[in-house]
């Protein structure tokens, strides 16, 4: 069996290339070259919709945590002497 190779595509390049394209969108709709009830935009709400459900799997996973977070730190020829972790709030420091 042939090996299947899956490109990694990181989450930034994944929304950079939703950008466009649902803009490419909502031209063809604005100019009348897909029906507003037809298949082919049905589909697309469906899209959206599963985008919209995975994009908030991927912020229960990666966004920020709440009351704050452990991060370990680890030291470098920079900053020898840090403390091995420190309190993060809002994960956003």
């Amino acid at each position: 069996m042939a090996a299947q190779i899956v490109p990694f595509i990181t989450r930034a390049q994944l929304l950079a290339r939703r950008g466009p394209r649902n803009y490419g969108r909502w031209r063809m709709l604005v100019h009348h070259h897909v029906e507003e009830d037809g298949p082919e935009r049905r589909k697309w709400k469906a899209e959206a919709a599963a985008e919209a459900r995975a994009d908030l799997q991927w912020a229960k996973h990666h966004g920020k945590v709440d009351g704050g977070a452990w991060v370990a730190r680890f030291p470098s020829p920079e900053t020898p002497a840090l403390p091995d972790t420190r309190r993060v709030r809002g994960g956003s420091q």
